[in-house]
């Protein structure tokens, strides 16, 4: 499904637990902006976290798997949109209007494949969300439904001991999973030097996807 899946990998900085099935939030967002800015092995990396967000006004209500996710996640995928754009980092600002993408399943199942949807708006947790793109099949993780900027809180986004995301990453040609975890565990240490709440980077889990 996606380009080069063998350069694609998961970083979180707390690695028990880290899996495909169930990603909430494994790494503080300035510890994986350091990782990839000191990090030769990493090529680009966005960061994300899983949500669960109430469609409605159609009908009933019901519950989406969905993501938060950094401006260039679906290009650290490698997949274009189907219809429209991904998000851009004016999207993620706190205050921005709200807006969203959708997965080309529920744009089908539940729109009809309009293509006029692009513009108009949905209703996510009750908050009016205008639609900006059609993504194709995502599964990282579980077939995610709906995609919303990720904004964090700006009293936590530079928190080092705050875990809320996880990261999406991908590697350099010639990087293994084996080296890149070795590299990411002497940026940690590095950090940790001048910010003890990092830890000892031992805990820094890689996962490769592969689906």
């Amino acid at each position: 499904l996606y380009p080069d899946p063998g350069s694609l990998v998961l970083v979180g900085d707390r690695g028990v637990g880290l899996s495909l099935d169930r990603i909430t939030g494994d790494a503080a967002y300035p510890n994986l902006r350091d990782l990839a800015e000191g990090a030769s092995s990493v090529d680009r990396l966005a960061a994300f976290r899983s949500v669960s967000l109430a469609l409605s006004g159609r009908g009933v209500a019901r519950r989406l798997p969905g993501q938060a996710v950094d401006a260039g996640f679906f290009q650290v995928l490698g997949l274009p949109l189907r219809l429209g754009r991904a998000f851009t980092p004016e999207d993620q600002r706190p205050g921005a209007p709200p807006v969203a993408v959708l997965s080309q399943a529920l744009w089908r199942q539940d729109f009809g494949a309009d293509p006029g949807l692009l513009g108009s708006t949905v209703e996510l947790d009750g908050v009016p969300h205008r639609v900006v793109g059609v993504a194709p099949g995502v599964t990282v993780p579980r077939n995610p439904q709906v995609w919303v900027p990720l904004t964090l809180d700006p009293r936590l986004a530079e928190a080092r001991n705050r875990r809320q995301v996880v990261a999406l990453a991908r590697l350099v040609p010639g990087a293994t999973l084996a080296s890149a975890r070795a590299e990411a565990v002497r940026v940690f240490e590095g950090l940790a030097r001048d910010h003890p709440e990092v830890g000892d980077g031992r805990s820094v889990g890689l996962l490769p996807v592969r689906r």
